[in-house]
């Protein structure tokens, strides 16, 4: 049989992740780019094992099929991303004010208010 007539189709699996691929009749060699989303596989390490699996046709019909493992790797160019996420107050008043933060009493809440005052612009400054 002479190879130039036989055709490739590549299915490359990662977890629950997996996209296809082919090489037409006559192609030596296949060259693909993993998506990056496959990084979403290993949210806690460096590497993971794929696989790919390569089926070989003659026109229309398999003749065979081959399944090979290897590594992928995260880049170093790759970083983290934060998804959504709320922010709460959690002082006792539940107040995120300048006003709730002159209701505090003691040391505490008079370098607070002295913080929040600076910040503000056009705060007033004067101690209460």
């Amino acid at each position: 049989m002479n190879s130039t007539a036989l055709s490739h189709k590549f299915t490359w699996t990662f977890g629950t992740a997996s996209f296809t691929s082919e090489a037409a009749a006559g192609v030596t060699s296949h060259t693909v780019t993993i998506p990056t989303e496959w990084l979403n596989q290993i949210p806690s390490a460096k590497s993971g094992t794929a696989s790919v699996t390569m089926q070989t046709y003659s026109g229309s019909t398999l003749i065979g099929s081959k399944s090979s493992s290897f590594t992928v790797t995260v880049p170093a160019s790759a970083v983290p991303t934060l998804g959504e996420f709320t922010v709460a107050g959690q002082n006792t008043y539940n107040d995120l004010t300048p006003e709730g933060f002159l209701q505090r009493k003691g040391n505490a809440g008079r370098r607070l208010r002295k913080v929040w005052c600076h910040h503000l612009q056009g705060a007033d400054h004067r101690q209460r």
